[in-house]
């Protein structure tokens, strides 16, 4: 005798399973802010590491900012720490710092989107140029903008987060504070 199911059994199947599509979306939206947050504060990190490095190195310290591939397009950043500004060919040169992988987005209000480099001097002065300035010597060092720091925004959907890095930074003892907007993430949904 073949058994099919029951209406009722059919009801509570679909029920558990719009249940768990519902819970695993509000999963992965809520996700999405802390992303930004974690690349924020991972960025954070990486910036201390460079400025210890700076501080003991002869020719400072680089960050590198490029776009992460995650697939078919661009999604999110990520960022490597070197030994070295590029005053010179071949000057700047890799450490073993780990590299920085985010989902968030991140741009500088005056160079935009990746790629671009960060660079620290043993004295503490901070620049940027756009571009992969790991293996060409950079001309003459970029100027500060008008601002007097470089405003790094990182963001995911509608929540972000800024970070502003003045031009002349504290190397030894306590970091010269660095400003982090708390993000507004837009509500997201709940499966509960």
């Amino acid at each position: 005798m073949q058994r099919g199911f029951t209406l009722i059994e059919m009801a509570i199947a679909v029920g558990v399973l719009a249940m768990l599509v519902l819970a695993g979306a509000a999963f992965a939206f809520g996700n999405r802010p802390m992303a930004m947050r974690q690349g924020a504060v991972e960025f954070s990190a990486q910036l201390q590491a460079a400025r210890s490095l700076a501080a003991a190195s002869g020719n400072g310290a680089t960050i590198l900012v490029k776009p992460r591939v995650a697939g078919p397009r661009p999604v999110g950043f990520q960022s490597m720490v070197f030994s070295g500004r590029p005053t010179a060919p071949n000057a700047v040169t890799s450490t073993n710092f780990a590299p920085v992988q985010s989902e968030a987005d991140v741009a500088e209000a005056t160079i935009g989107a990746p790629t671009f480099s960060i660079f620290i001097s043993g004295s503490g002065h901070v620049s940027m140029a756009a571009g992969d300035w790991t293996t060409n010597a950079l001309g003459a060092e970029p100027s500060c903008p008008a601002a007097g720091n470089y405003t790094l925004t990182f963001s995911v959907d509608n929540a972000t987060s800024t970070i502003m890095l003045p031009c002349q930074i504290a190397l030894g003892g306590t970091p010269a504070p660095i400003v982090t907007n708390s993000p507004t993430p837009a509500p997201s949904p709940s499966g509960f």
